[in-house]
């Protein structure tokens, strides 16, 4: 187990750095820029990290650590109507304020490599998920999953909130309704 204060001190740079490339980009940010705002020593940003590269892809690497955890952590869930109120409160207790609480990684990897990350996001989060599924759940339900999580994580960084249970409820029952019509 890790050290809080080193815990600390490396969310209060994160959080630094985010707040300042969402201000100036990433290109304009200085390491000094950074150690300014966390209020922490030159030392002590280069102890935990070597330029603001490695500090972009440990918060990267970070994210998907965490996702991969909350994943695992959960029970098989699936679109189908047996097991869709398992998806359903994934969505809504764990996935949604998960992603609510790293929005301002999420909204720096999106201004910063959204073409990358787009597709590295959608890999991690596949990879992840699909290791959840059941062996025989069909490639369009994994996809559909994968869409669905995506789309939440768009959305809390688009609107910098979470959608209402409701909302998530009503799109879940309307997917649902959808995919028992064959």
């Amino acid at each position: 187990m890790q050290d809080l204060r080193v815990i600390k001190t490396k969310m209060t740079i994160e959080n630094a750095f985010a707040e300042l490339i969402l201000e100036k980009g990433l290109d304009a940010v200085k390491i000094v820029d950074v150690t300014n705002r966390a209020k922490v020593d030159r030392h002590t940003f280069y102890r935990h990290y070597k330029n603001k590269n490695d500090l972009m892809d440990h918060m990267i690497a970070d994210f998907f650590g965490e996702f991969a955890e909350l994943i695992e952590k959960q029970p098989p869930f699936s679109i189908g109507y047996q097991s869709s109120d398992k998806l359903t409160q994934f969505l809504i207790n764990d996935l949604a304020p998960f992603i609510s609480s790293k929005q301002h990684i999420l909204r720096v990897a999106q201004q910063e490599l959204s073409a990358t990350f787009s597709k590295v996001s959608r890999q991690n989060i596949r990879d992840t998920i699909h290791q959840k599924l059941d062996a025989d759940t069909p490639e369009i339900e994994v996809y559909i999953i994968i869409g669905i999580c995506t789309a939440l994580m768009q959305y809390v960084v688009d609107h910098k909130t979470t959608p209402t249970k409701e909302a998530v409820l009503k799109t879940l029952n309307d997917l649902n309704a959808f995919t028992t019509l064959g």
